[in-house]
């Protein structure tokens, strides 16, 4: 089930409707949607947003007690045992200004089932189409204040009253990899409006909680983008009316980007990501999260990841690191599985038992090519003999494995959607 708030029924039925025209190509069907069309679901998709926006971090610490929002806001300070380093409680987090950067991203997840949806689109858009595609979702931050009062129910980001769609689309930009692109469609405004507020809000939420979705590059050049709105907006504060108020609070949410940027840089620097062998792994772990949401996946899947990524500590034992790859193998063995079965179930094949069983049917069924067969099959008997027949496991050996699933994840499931393949609806 894809997270985040309910969708419109609008919603439901435009994204039920994604049955793009195909070309065929051999034997696999690559999905494909006209521009046009996917502008006009995208459109449909963000005007709901805007009324019921569904974006949010969550905390994904796997050893932290299961309170409710209204029990963590009482508590204040809280100290999560699976990490023993002080953290605040999302509420307390952004009452603070600057922001503080936590310099563990995987205590975090940001979900939204309006950003699932956009995934799920841009995926059938053609490649040359894509750019086209970003560009006139990016068009919404020149309308001036598209902002709409609040509805009672929307917790963050919200200003003056107002929720705004733009808080996605900037989500949706830096994730996918256009974040360059959403800087330059932001530095020039001249509206100094609740809208722009908000996504200036949603970058602080986005710095704070995974700023490894920014390159060095990204972090150093944002506060320079950025200047010439802060000195439009300086010029507003003397008014007294909302304008001013709303002049302020973009004011306050640069000078807060400004100084998280130049933390997160010190944490590259001094290599607070050393779990994290680079940046491209970390961005693509978070791309099979949006896949396993928008391709139908049991919502274990996500589960076992995050279960292997708890394991999968600095300080981690051989035994931790072990669990580690049973929970990486759990993964893998099921990602194929779930393919394997559903093309099993359309070809009328009985279905498979055994993972290298599965792997055979996937090239049988043209879904992998022989050599692509027996790299999945060396990599899954690497997973068995470390997670499962080892007693412990060697760090270097883990950093290995889970950087290979990672990656092939991101292949496997992106070969699923270019084939038009999905699990569930």
């Amino acid at each position: 089930m894809l997270g985040g708030s309910p969708t419109s029924i609008a919603s439901f039925r435009a994204i039920s409707s994604l049955s793009p025209k195909c070309l065929p190509d051999g034997d696999a069907i690559l999905p494909c949607m006209e521009l046009a069309e996917a502008i006009s679901k995208a459109e449909l998709i963000l005007d709901q947003e805007r009324i019921r926006p569904s974006v949010e971090y969550r905390e994904v610490s796997i050893n932290w007690p299961a309170l409710s929002q209204e029990v963590r806001r009482m508590m204040g300070p809280t100290t999560p045992p699976s990490t023993g380093n002080p953290i605040l409680n999302l509420s307390t987090q952004r009452k603070t200004h600057p922001r503080r950067v936590n310099e563990d991203p995987n205590l975090y997840k940001f979900t939204s089932a309006n950003f699932d949806y956009l995934v799920l689109i841009f995926s059938q858009v053609r490649e040359g189409d894509r750019e086209a595609f970003i560009a006139h979702i990016l068009e919404r931050v020149k309308l001036g204040d598209s902002a709409l009062c609040d509805q009672g129910s929307y917790v963050f980001p919200t200003f003056g009253n107002k929720v705004s769609e733009l808080p996605l689309v900037a989500e949706f930009a830096i994730r996918t990899g256009y974040a360059d692109q959403l800087f330059k469609v932001v530095a020039p405004a001249t509206i100094i409006s609740k809208s722009l507020a908000l996504l200036l809000i949603q970058i602080e939420d986005t710095l704070a909680f995974n700023f490894n979705l920014f390159t060095d590059e990204q972090l150093q050049g944002l506060p320079y983008y950025l200047v010439g709105l802060l000195q439009r907006a300086e010029g507003k504060m003397r008014n007294s009316t909302a304008s001013g108020a709303t002049a302020s609070r973009i004011v306050q949410s640069i000078e807060g980007i400004r100084q998280e940027c130049e933390r997160a840089r010190y944490l590259y620097l001094t290599g607070a990501l050393r779990e994290l062998p680079n940046l491209e792994i970390d961005q693509d772990k978070k791309k099979i999260e949006s896949y396993l949401s928008a391709l139908g996946f049991d919502p274990l899947m996500q589960k076992a990841l995050d279960e292997a990524e708890s394991e999968y500590r600095s300080d981690a034992s051989g035994f931790e690191l072990k669990n580690a790859l049973t929970h990486l193998r759990t993964f893998y063995e099921q990602l194929h599985f779930q393919v394997g079965h559903l093309l099993s179930d359309r070809a009328g094949r009985t279905r498979d038992t055994k993972c290298g069983q599965v792997l055979t049917t996937l090239r049988v069924l043209n879904f992998f090519t022989e050599k692509e067969e027996k790299f999945a099959a060396a990599l899954y008997g690497l997973l068995s003999d470390e997670g499962v027949h080892a007693l412990t496991a060697k760090r270097e050996y883990a950093r290995l494995m889970r950087n290979m699933v990672i990656e092939y994840g991101v292949m496997f499931l992106k070969m699923m959607a270019e084939k038009g393949i999905k699990i569930g609806p």
